[in-house]
């Protein structure tokens, strides 16, 4: 399998992680805005040879929700939709990761403010992606697992697009670290029922959508929640080993934070050309 890794702290020490993985891999560096983005991206690439693409993903502030969707600020998406559809076009595409989380972890109150122009929202989101190819970029949407919200239920919310009708990479996000905080007596088989539902997500994404179907796997380290289970190297490569099975040939992991050389000889087991 390729490897792209998110690095939602793209500060010093967590982009040292990056001399663990001797191998290619596409990196996904969180900024608040382009110009953050292109000096890291610059950082990146002088420092780690291994690296083939850096990708961009864009965050708002916390208030303003966070996450790129259509519960989120309509300012602050409009701000970072047109900076980047008025960005000068560059001879390499631009790799962009839209995080397409609702914010009720975060936020819940959001998900009712964020009802204002949330039509108007959706729209511009869709319209946004259907038109990034002929602005030189390249999308990948993070998008939460079917199995907590329903495909169908995501799409109406804008949450999910279809690959096969806008020109999209859709990974399905399946962290099975959450299971630790299941009481003790039912995480054993808690965490053998999630696993079956990485599977099961992973067989019917490419079943689907081919190679244009991804999942993301951890949690290796603590997000912005603050309170996401870690993922022990023995449990990630299991999960590494089960959408291996499924013939899934590029995952993505979260988060670059939280990568050693424990978990860089785990992925280096799984990688492939």
């Amino acid at each position: 399998m390729k490897y792209s890794v998110y690095c939602e702290y793209p500060n010093e020490e967590n982009l040292g992680n990056l001399s663990h993985l001797e191998f290619p891999l596409d990196v996904i560096v969180c900024a608040e805005n382009l110009r953050e983005f292109e000096g890291l991206q610059r950082q990146i690439k002088q420092s780690s040879s291994n690296v083939n693409r850096v990708g961009y993903w864009p965050k708002l502030d916390k208030k303003e929700g966070y996450w790129i969707c259509p519960f989120s600020d309509e300012n602050a998406l409009n701000g970072v939709f047109g900076e980047l559809e008025e960005r000068v076009t560059q001879d390499e595409n631009l790799l962009l990761m839209l995080d397409l989380e609702p914010p009720v972890l975060l936020d819940p109150k959001r998900m009712i403010t964020g009802l204002k122009g949330f039509t108007r929202k959706k729209q511009r989101l869709k319209k946004f992606i259907s038109d990034s190819k002929s602005k030189n970029i390249d999308v990948i949407g993070s998008e939460v697992a079917t199995f907590k919200i329903p495909e169908v239920i995501q799409r109406t919310l804008g949450l999910a697009f279809d690959p096969d009708e806008i020109d999209y990479e859709k990974v399905k996000l399946v962290y099975t670290s959450f299971v630790k905080l299941a009481p003790g007596l039912i995480r054993e088989p808690a965490q053998r029922f999630m696993r079956y539902l990485l599977k099961r997500e992973t067989k019917k994404g490419i079943e689907k959508y081919g190679d244009k179907f991804s999942v993301g796997l951890g949690c290796l380290s603590k997000g912005v929640l603050g309170y996401e289970p870690i993922l022990i190297p023995e449990d990630f490569r299991a999960d590494l080993e089960t959408v291996n099975n499924q013939g899934l040939k590029k995952v993505y992991v979260y988060d670059l934070k939280g990568i050693n050389k424990d978990y860089a000889s785990v992925m280096k087991e799984y990688h492939s050309n």
